[in-house]
């Protein structure tokens, strides 16, 4: 999940942000998706929680602080109605990023694949 290491004192969690709606002061629609993964106290369970409400209300619907604060960092960009969900989790990958370990590979893959095939192409 991370190079750090967790200690007795702190556990690792990732999260997956989306917010959905019209970009505050314009008329334009955005879509954000933020995954990302966060160390905190290891008496914090974050594991598998997750919110879904328009953007202005879902701060009131969060319990932990932690998810609070990721959800601040985005919430002033969209409008109030804009659809938000923040969910939590804790194995390697659950919140849907590409693993940097696995994207190399992945390249290497699909270019020998397209130098192979291109002469049929």
């Amino acid at each position: 999940m991370s190079s750090l290491p967790a200690t007795n004192n702190t556990t690792f969690y990732c999260d997956k942000l989306t917010m959905d709606g019209k970009v505050r002061g314009s008329e334009n629609n955005l879509k954000l998706t933020v995954r990302s993964c966060i160390l905190v106290e290891s008496t914090l369970d974050l594991s598998n929680k997750c919110y879904a409400n328009v953007n202005s209300k879902i701060v009131a619907d969060i319990k932990e602080q932690a998810l609070i604060n990721i959800v601040y960092r985005y919430q002033s960009i969209f409008s109030d109605d804009a659809v938000a969900g923040i969910c939590s989790c804790s194995t390697d990958n659950c919140n849907g990023a590409i693993n940097s370990v696995n994207v190399p590979g992945f390249f290497l893959v699909v270019s020998t694949f397209l130098v192979y095939f291109s002469k049929y192409l």
